[in-house]
């Protein structure tokens, strides 16, 4: 599992939590809010730009464009660092 930080548009409840098909709870759906949240790379599609995200908190999975993913990466020296994976096609 490659650990990574994500960007999406969720649907929110009013308090700003993801809410509908992310939540057990049963607070109607207030908005749509882009949050950005751990989680793990499940899959890749290179050809269409795409990876297949599991959220880390809370274990559901999304497809998110490339763009929007930072993969963490740590060095020699312990240290975590966050790239973006993403090349744009000419």
């Amino acid at each position: 599992m490659i650990p990574c930080t994500y960007t999406y548009n969720f649907t929110v409840d009013e308090f700003g939590r993801p809410a509908g098909r992310y939540s057990l709870s049963d607070l109607p759906v207030h908005s749509h809010k882009e949050l950005t949240r751990y989680g793990f790379v499940e899959s890749k599609d290179i050809d269409n730009s795409l990876y297949e995200i599991r959220d880390m908190d809370d274990n559901f999975r999304v497809v998110v464009p490339m763009k929007d993913v930072l993969i963490s990466t740590v060095d020699n020296n312990g240290y975590s660092y966050l790239e973006n994976d993403y090349e744009e096609l000419s």
